[in-house]
Formats: structure tokens, C-alpha cells, sequence
């Protein structure tokens, strides 16, 4: 059975009317032509992902890895610059008469 996808919209309203406003698992589900597994797995993915939103200490860590990514890019940008200017040197030594 091929696994249906879901518009972000659909499933944004189908947890505001269970967190939110309270629903009945059965009455969104109905309206919504949703099956009960499939909300039950939403809500506990929104409940696993709240940590992400209050942790200041994981937005930290998020903020490090990303400024870490950009020193490693800029690392091996410069480790291309030289590799060129080596590897142009070399090319030129081999052109020059009398070179070994």
C-alpha cells in the first residue's frame, strides 16, 4: 500500500483542533479523512519536537555546528588556492628549458 502524503496545511489544522481546541481524535479524524493511527503519529511527533523549541542550549549548538561548517568551507577554499598556485609553479618548472 503505497503511504499517502500529507499537505503541512492538513496536518497543522488536523493538531490545532487536537491540542488546541480539543477535538475528538474520532471527529477530526472523520472530517478530515485522516485514519486515527496516522494523527496519533503527527501528535507525537509535534510532543517529540518541543524540546527543539524551548532548549536554548540546542539553538547553540545548531549556531556552533553552522559557523563550524563555514571555518571548514573557508579552510578548504584556501587549501584549493594553494593546491593552484603549486600546481601552476609545477607547470611552469616544466616548461622552463633546461628543467629536470
Amino acid at each position: 500500500m503505497p503511504k499517502i502524503k500529507y499537505q503541512t496545511s492538513l496536518k497543522v489544522q488536523a493538531l490545532t483542533r487536537l491540542l488546541q481546541d480539543n477535538e475528538p481524535i474520532s471527529s477530526i479524524c472523520e472530517d478530515l479523512k485522516i485514519s486515527p493511527v496516522v494523527l496519533g503519529q503527527w501528535r507525537r511527533e509535534v510532543i517529540g519536537g518541543l524540546p527543539l523549541v524551548f532548549d536554548k542550549s540546542l539553538k547553540k549548538a545548531e549556531r556552533e555546528k553552522e559557523r563550524k561548517i563555514d571555518e571548514l568551507r573557508q579552510e578548504v577554499a584556501r587549501k584549493q588556492e594553494v593546491i593552484g598556485e603549486l600546481m601552476e609553479a609545477f607547470t611552469l618548472s616544466k616548461k622552463k628549458p633546461g628543467a629536470n
